[in-house]
């Protein structure tokens, strides 16, 4: 996994992993249960967390359309 990779390498970075609001959190909180630097959060507006981040890893989502449009930088797998 990605997400876990780069929580690995970088352990004083926080990754927020953000799910799909029609899934359920629970597959990902036992995903990233060990990787203490890994959050799942699926509440809030994701426009902030967006402007907050260093970058956005993606699999081809439409909210990754945002950063574009904002000069932000992501990343898609």
């Amino acid at each position: 996994n990605l997400v876990i990779k780069l929580a690995i390498k970088h352990p004083d970075q926080l990754f927020i992993v953000r799910p799909h609001p029609g899934e359920s959190s629970d597959i990902y909180q036992l995903l990233f249960s060990e990787t203490p630097n890994v959050e799942v959060i699926g509440t809030g507006n994701v426009d902030s967390w967006i402007r907050m981040a260093k970058a956005l890893i993606h699999n081809g989502c439409t909210t990754a359309i945002k950063p574009c449009a904002w000069k932000g930088k992501h990343i898609k797998r």
